[in-house]
């Protein structure tokens, strides 16, 4: 019996041999010394291949890469994300006008909240690009004392403030053993001549029938110098040809602590002459501008600056030189100035008021980047030897207090009168032409012009100058690094701060007039005058 729909020609396939499957290609053996290089992401808008589950065959398979075949397209296009031909960089359009590098209006490009990051174009005449940017400033160390907390934005506890430099018996034994500790590991061991040894007669010839003639040396009091046997003066503490230790440098400890607690002991309290102007406002309304570049020899910029409106009124002016070569320079002069900026900023939040003692915050931010960058010099090997000037100001009104390490300096003109120079230079030949050892002609070529006996970072503590200066609303302060004062002179300078219009025509002419002498080290200025 046959039912409908159960007929079939063939015979059944239940009854009937399946063919069997053909054999998975075998895989190519892999090419040794094939260079595998990771793949490029894909055009914007590509969809990426589905993601396999763990232990998939095919997930594995997916990530060899077979050698490229000319015809095939998609491999083609592999080939072109994977390998890129790199071009030549582009080239930035020079600036309008005469080339130099200028420094941009604060806050045209950061936005509010974060640190200003001001950029400075290119030099078009010589083509050349490096230092175009002034880089940010470095990131604060963790936990800092009186830093703000990136996640909560609290300011941590503030530390205590140390006291204005006083003149009591206990604070004048301590800073003076702690400057010989300083200047221990900053100078040269100081070696005293050995004594003369008598004359000894069995020495002597005897054919001689007297005693050779007295050298030079006995009839004149000159001091032999025992590196280069150069005769100096009895009184020099130097050598003037080779710089090394006379016996007189036994003194140098008594001079500059001379010289420190008289300029510390003619500082008085800033309550006790705050100005203000005949309309009630104190102060004019103040502009400030600054400009750096790595100049003509260097091939970084070491030098950091700060030129930032502090909340409330006023400014906060900085500039810092770093030393210690590679990037031990950068380093220390990039952090000095952050921590500073920090730690100031902070307090001005708290504390606007212009009546403040502003002077010990200075002295408290510097120390406390000493402290900091002398230990993580320590711990650093490639850091060791770093050190860095820092001369920072804070505007407010009429008054001018700054905190003040090396060699960087602030002037002030007035309307009527020479150029004044606020600081003072802690290097070794400033202070023997203070001295009046060597004339400032002789300071230019001495063979310890660049060396420095005071210096952030160079020790574990350190003194700083603070200084209160009673500004006038014509007067005009430039802040600079010894590379601008290296090459200008205070005549120079002075010209052309009086001429400039704006801040920014002045530090553009004083940086300009630099890179032409030469610019032999980095150069930095800021500039500010009323508006």
């Amino acid at each position: 019996m046959t039912i409908p729909g159960d007929e079939h020609d063939g015979p059944d396939s239940s009854d009937t041999e399946q063919p069997p499957l053909p054999a998975a290609p075998a895989r190519p053996p892999p090419q040794r010394g094939a260079v595998i290089r990771p793949l490029a992401p894909g055009p914007a808008g590509a969809e990426s291949p589905p993601i396999a589950a763990a232990g998939d065959p095919e997930d594995r398979r997916r990530r060899v890469i077979q050698p490229l075949g000319a015809g095939d397209e998609r491999r083609e296009d592999r080939r072109r994300r994977v390998i890129r031909r790199l071009g030549d960089p582009p080239v930035p359009p020079p600036p309008p006008g005469d080339g130099i590098r200028r420094l941009e209006p604060p806050g045209s490009e950061s936005p509010p909240g974060r640190p200003l990051i001001r950029r400075l174009s290119v030099v078009a005449d010589n083509g050349k690009t490096g230092g175009a940017i002034i880089r940010p400033l470095a990131p604060l160390p963790p936990g800092m004392p009186g830093g703000r907390d990136r996640k909560t934005g609290i300011i941590r506890p503030l530390a205590a403030l140390p006291p204005l430099p006083g003149s009591t018996p206990e604070e004048l034994a301590g800073r003076r053993s702690n400057r010989e500790a300083r200047l221990a590991t900053i100078l040269r061991p100081l070696n005293p001549l050995p004594p003369v040894a008598p004359l000894d007669p069995a020495t002597l010839d005897p054919n001689l029938r007297t005693a050779p003639l007295p050298s030079l040396a006995d009839v004149v009091p000159w001091v032999i110098c025992r590196r280069c046997e150069t005769a100096n003066r009895p009184d020099l503490m130097f050598c003037g040809t080779c710089g090394g230790t006379l016996p007189a440098a036994a003194g140098l400890y008594d001079t500059l602590t001379e010289e420190y607690e008289t300029m510390q002991s003619a500082e008085r309290a800033k309550a006790t002459y705050i100005p203000l102007l005949a309309s009630g406002r104190r102060g004019p309304n103040w502009q400030a501008y600054g400009l750096s570049d790595k100049g003509m020899v260097r091939t970084n910029n070491e030098d950091s600056m700060v030129a930032d409106p502090l909340p409330g009124s006023g400014w906060l002016l900085m500039v810092a030189d770093g030393m210690g070569g590679a990037e031990a320079g950068e380093v220390a002069s990039s952090q000095t100035a952050a921590i500073v900026r920090e730690l100031i900023k902070n307090r001005m939040e708290l504390d606007s008021d212009p009546d403040t003692e502003h002077r010990p915050w200075l002295i408290q931010a510097i120390e406390q980047a000493n402290s900091l960058l002398h230990h993580q010099a320590s711990e650093e090997p490639h850091l060791r030897g770093m050190g860095t000037t820092a001369t920072a100001g804070i505007v407010q009104g009429l008054c001018l207090e700054l905190g003040h390490v090396g060699d960087s300096r602030c002037y002030r003109l007035p309307a009527t009168g020479p150029l004044q120079q606020l600081t003072t230079d802690h290097a070794i030949v400033a202070h023997l032409v203070r001295l009046g050892q060597i004339a400032p002609e002789e300071a230019e070529g001495h063979p310890l012009r660049n060396q420095l006996y005071r210096a952030v970072a160079t020790a574990s503590t350190i003194e700083v100058d603070a200084t209160l200066h009673i500004l006038a609303p014509t007067d005009r302060l430039l802040f600079c690094s010894d590379g601008l004062t290296l090459h200008l002179s205070e005549a120079e300078i002075e010209s052309i701060l009086r001429a400039a219009p704006t801040p920014q025509e002045a530090c553009r002419q004083l940086v300009e007039r630099t890179l032409q002498r030469g610019a032999g080290d980095n150069v930095s200025a800021i500039v500010l005058m009323a508006g």
